[in-house]
């Protein structure tokens, strides 16, 4: 992988999401698992193997969700949102909820420290669903159990562009992000189309969206055989938000010189990521 942070050689919106309806109510949680769980990941972390025995599912902001919290950690905690990719995405019933474990950060590093909760996108895609995640995270900011000072997102493909556009939508909201093998936008109309938004990964971000993120420290990720994002997705984000003149501490990008598109994996194991990421604190930006 290559770091270039560490200089080694990488418009209007419409609510609610596709059709749901938002909720005044606050969070909904309960133990019952849905059905169609799917097993948990042979490549994720074997000391994470029965995570899925310990989840939490939920409605908030109209949007079903799972929940991890690390029970052995005092309140109030660190929160980590993940917002799934495209092929995850599940019918409003929650019959298929579970499918948001297939991927992410389900690792003993993130299972410990962090409140991680990941909500499912029923349609459409999430960067259309910009002020949902907003109101979803706030939904969760407000429960004693979540330390407001450190909300954290972070999202794979799809989710890595949804992961600018809900912070664009509302920045002041998050500490940092870790946008995995996605490109910036900011919130998008809904009815947007998926080739739509892999075209702007070509693009440069506008300046507007920018200066609304400037402060915000990331770490981007990205593959560079990827098929699917080009990794110019990744790397114009990263000029545009200043580059390596920025410093490791608040701007990273890290190409993986041999990965496609499933970079995530590797990116989540990687032992500097949550160090990284519980360093930031809202009120210190």
């Amino acid at each position: 992988a290559s770091d270039i942070s560490a200089s080694i050689p990488m418009g209007a919106y419409q609510s609610p999401c596709c059709g749901v309806e938002k909720t005044e109510s606050p969070c909904k949680l309960s133990s019952r698992q849905p059905s169609h769980a799917p097993s948990p990941s042979t490549s994720r972390d074997s000391s994470c193997a029965t995570f899925m025995d310990e989840l939490e599912y939920g409605n908030a902001a109209g949007l079903n969700f799972v929940l991890h919290r690390p029970y052995a950690a005092e309140p109030p905690l660190p929160l980590l949102v993940f917002l799934h990719g495209f092929g995850e995405r599940g019918p409003e019933d929650g019959s298929q909820l579970a499918l948001v474990t297939r991927h992410g950060p389900w690792v003993s590093a993130a299972l410990e420290h962090f409140v991680i909760a990941a909500p499912q996108c029923p349609s459409g895609i999430w960067a259309s669903c910009a002020d949902q995640v907003v109101e979803f995270v706030q939904h969760l900011a407000a429960e004693q159990l979540v330390d407001r000072d450190r909300i954290y997102l972070t999202g794979i493909s799809m989710g890595g562009f949804g992961t600018w556009a809900a912070a664009v939508a509302q920045p002041d909201l998050f500490a940092d992000l870790v946008p995995i093998c996605g490109g910036f936008t900011g919130p998008l109309p809904r009815g947007t189309s998926v080739p739509s938004v892999l075209r702007l990964a070509a693009q440069v971000p506008d300046v507007p969206s920018v200066a609304r993120v400037w402060d915000l420290p990331a770490w981007l990720f990205h593959g560079r055989l990827d098929a699917t994002v080009s990794v110019a997705g990744s790397e114009n984000c990263f000029s545009a938000l200043g580059g390596e003149s920025r410093g490791t501490s608040q701007l990273r990008l890290t190409v993986f010189e041999e990965a496609r598109h499933d970079c995530w994996s590797v990116a989540y194991e990687d032992d500097e990521l949550f160090p990284w990421v519980l360093q930031h604190r809202r009120s210190a930006i």
